[in-house]
């Protein structure tokens, strides 16, 4: 019998709170991220064990690879200084995306450009055919 903390909403609230001001003042890494938050969180909602692997494994969009190749309704918007964003994993949106799902822009960090009415634009015409 495991024995999983009990995390109210209130409380994860608090803690993600508590996480964002922290990794910001850079006292914390991404590997902190997974074990003081996202493993908690999933253990909370009833997820068998989940580790930083598991959850790296199912967070990596390479995982689902044939899928998102195969699927022509995928459209990706990116910025190419994202932070989150490293140079494989831009290699392999370029790889795995035809020229028309993927738009790149050279600057606007994470989310950082949505304000930008170019960026807007990109996203509304990336939206437009797909609309029912």
């Amino acid at each position: 019998m495991s024995v999983r903390p009990h995390y109210s909403h209130d409380t994860h609230q608090d803690s993600m709170q508590s996480f964002v001001r922290r990794f910001g003042q850079g006292q914390l890494a991404y590997q902190d991220y997974f074990e003081k938050f996202a493993i908690p969180y999933y253990q909370a909602r009833g997820t068998d064990s989940p580790t930083a692997e598991t959850l790296e494994t199912a967070d990596d969009l390479r995982t689902y690879d044939a899928g998102l190749r195969a699927n022509p309704n995928i459209r990706i918007i990116v910025n190419q200084n994202d932070f989150l964003l490293a140079n494989e994993d831009l290699a392999w949106l370029h790889a795995t995306f035809a020229p028309a799902q993927l738009t790149v822009f050279a600057q606007g960090g994470h989310l950082g450009n949505l304000s930008n009415p170019t960026v807007q634009k990109s996203i509304l015409a990336a939206l437009t055919p797909m609309k029912p």
